[in-house]
């Protein structure tokens, strides 16, 4: 299965139920699929072809998602580059991918305009900006150069449909290498962990060039809910979408959560259709995970991963959430839970060789 099929799969199924949205603009899985075929369609046109590297700088807005799935439907690899990055880190990335195309929204000009001098004569820019419908997208000169492209474009579970950058402990940017089958695997896994279910709605305001925004937008579209997305955390912001767009499931880092538990009007809203607050990236204070278990007072999962495992690797869940003080549960509520489902996990030395419980060691 392939990350086009997720679109294919869910406009056959539920084609009027909405897949995207932001501020008043609202997609239907059709109308997805329908934008990101043609998206395909222009840049097949401008020659993207399979294994290329397509590199986007953006902001997080539905454009960002359509690329996202046009690139990979043409078998081509889109690298994701951090918008908070300074223009030596944009241009070693570039670099390293070998990246052939760069999509950029139009508000990235000037940091497009300062990287040409050092980029090879064939990379090839394209600027992303606001099409005929009103809807983020390649420019309408751009779209209309050619017919859809067939559905039948040769791309294998093996291509690579991702290429994310994490600096590791080197401290230098390294592409990890994410195929369809590593991302559509840690999407069930996620999917079955979570019970997530097309009735969900997901409240996405992590930026989604890092795997915590794709990772988690894209599970949620694997099993057909709803996504809203919000291109700047604001912590009131949050908790009126949460009220307004009847949000069941929201991402926050504990530093999101902690300034939505100060924010003095939190009580104000109604979150009651919420189920689950997911958080993680990391490490959570244990008096902050307490005050969060007693604001929401719905289900707390904390995941961990790395963006080399596709962002799954372990689950704490809400029955290890419990507010006891007994030395037991507070271990439990400090860890980063159990290994997920088709998840192995094993702690080793520097030999390779496992290690004892209460033993530190590297996480394989």
């Amino acid at each position: 299965m392939l990350l086009r099929d997720i679109l294919a799969h869910n406009a056959r199924i539920h084609p009027r139920r909405t897949a995207l949205s932001s501020d008043d603009t609202h997609l239907s899985y059709a109308d997805l699929l329908d934008r990101v075929r043609g998206h395909a369609a222009a840049l097949a046109a401008l020659g993207v072809e399979r294994g290329n590297r397509v590199a986007i700088l953006s902001h997080s807005t539905l454009s960002f998602v359509e690329l996202l799935f046009a690139v990979t439907q043409l078998g081509a690899v889109l690298v994701p580059l951090n918008h908070l990055f300074v223009g030596r880190e944009h241009k070693t990335i570039l670099l390293d991918a070998e990246a052939r195309f760069l999509l950029f929204a139009k508000e990235f000009e000037e940091t497009v305009n300062a990287l040409l001098p050092d980029m090879p004569d064939s990379l090839h820019v394209i600027r992303i900006g606001f099409g005929g419908d009103g809807v983020p997208g390649l420019e309408d000169d751009e779209r209309g150069k050619s017919i859809l492209p067939p559905d039948h474009v040769p791309v294998s579970e093996s291509d690579v449909a991702l290429q994310i950058y994490t600096s590791g402990i080197s401290g230098r940017p390294r592409g990890a290498l994410l195929s369809h089958a590593n991302l559509m695997a840690a999407f069930a896994s996620a999917a079955l962990e979570l019970r997530l279910s097309r009735n969900d709605t997901f409240l996405s305001c992590n930026p989604l060039p890092f795997m915590s925004g794709i990772g988690r937008l894209l599970r949620f579209l694997y099993v057909g809910g709803r996504i809203v997305i919000r291109d700047d955390f604001d912590p009131e912001d949050t908790l009126h979408t949460i009220e307004r767009s009847r949000i069941t499931h929201a991402l926050l880092t504990p530093t999101m959560m902690a300034r939505v538990l100060d924010l003095p009007s939190a009580d104000r809203f109604n979150l009651s259709t919420l189920r689950k607050v997911l958080y993680g990236g990391a490490f959570i204070p244990l008096d902050l995970l307490k005050r969060a278990i007693r604001f929401f007072g719905c289900d707390m999962v904390q995941s961990y991963g790395q963006v080399e495992s596709s962002g799954v690797l372990a689950f704490l869940h809400p029955e290890d959430h419990s507010l006891e003080e007994s030395a037991p549960y507070m271990r439990r509520l400090m860890s980063v839970g159990k290994e997920a489902v088709g998840v192995e996990i094993r702690i080793v030395n520097e030999e390779g060789s496992a290690v004892p419980p209460g033993q530190v060691g590297e996480l394989i």
